[in-house]
């Protein structure tokens, strides 16, 4: 396996990059029943997070007009965003760990959709540090009510103790592309 090169540049120009070579370079992976999905926001600055629950649709909380909306929407909705609200990424990714073979799986189970499941139609005050994406697929994850701010990085914390036993489990980047795209 090779490691991305990421060139000097940085910003949007480095995440394009960065998309490009995980997409032609990467074997894709499927996510499971209760994967967490991320797509880029504002050129991959920042990212936005979710709940694969099958049959091509994810559990997302959202900001629509000032609510936290809990919605059931499909993958090219995920995407895109409602109105295309500064969701930039052409890709969906999956959060992966490696298999006793090396080859990249995704990492879910169904206690993780049922909870997203369970919070569909929910609506609440958005907040972007204490009532954002990323607490929504934490708490997913866990079963627990996380603690702000809301950030991938403590989902991707959460997901390793939930499911990163070994060593040959490990990945430098956790995340892989689906494959799937607008």
């Amino acid at each position: 396996m090779f490691r991305i090169f990421r060139p000097a540049f940085g910003g949007a120009l480095g995440n394009l990059y960065e998309s490009f070579v995980k997409n032609v370079f990467y074997d894709t992976v499927e996510p499971c029943i209760g994967s967490v999905v991320k797509v880029d926001l504002v050129g991959g600055i920042v990212n936005h997070s979710g709940i694969y629950v099958g049959d091509g649709e994810i559990v997302e909380i959202t900001n629509i007009d000032g609510a936290a909306a809990v919605r059931r929407v499909s993958t090219t909705e995920f995407i895109n965003g409602p109105g295309g609200l500064l969701r930039t990424g052409v890709y969906i990714y999956v959060a992966c760990k490696k298999d006793r073979n090396g080859k990249c799986v995704a990492m879910g189970s169904q206690d993780i959709a049922d909870r997203a499941n369970a919070a569909v139609d929910r609506v609440g005050t958005y907040d972007l540090v204490t009532n954002n994406c990323h607490l929504f697929t934490e708490y997913c994850v866990t079963g627990e009510q996380p603690v702000p701010p809301g950030i991938l990085l403590s989902v991707e914390n959460a997901l390793k103790r939930r499911f990163v036993r070994h060593d040959y489990e490990r990945l430098q980047d956790i995340w892989r592309s689906t494959g799937i795209a607008q």
